[in-house]
């Protein structure tokens, strides 16, 4: 997971989520932008990537107001 807060915030996020996976901090949004994730109001919007061994982009989702995320069912799908 990315968050584009500070590494400090996100250590809060992820004790208080009990997240259980990474989290990389991006506060300067490079990341967002190198995935062509798309912005409002200057924040970078939510995406899911599914990528292979080699880091290839297989499979990505861009946040829209009509479809906010894609299915557990659609990721999984993706990476059988």
């Amino acid at each position: 997971m990315i968050t584009s807060t500070d590494a400090k915030q996100s250590e809060i996020v992820v004790r208080d989520l009990g997240l259980k996976m990474p989290l990389l901090s991006n506060p300067d949004c490079r990341v967002f932008r190198m995935y062509h994730t798309g912005q409002a109001l200057g924040a970078p919007l939510p995406a899911q990537f599914v990528l292979d061994k080699t880091g290839k982009v297989q499979y990505k989702h861009l946040f829209s107001f009509i479809d906010h995320n894609a299915s557990v069912d659609q990721l999984l799908l993706k990476i059988s």
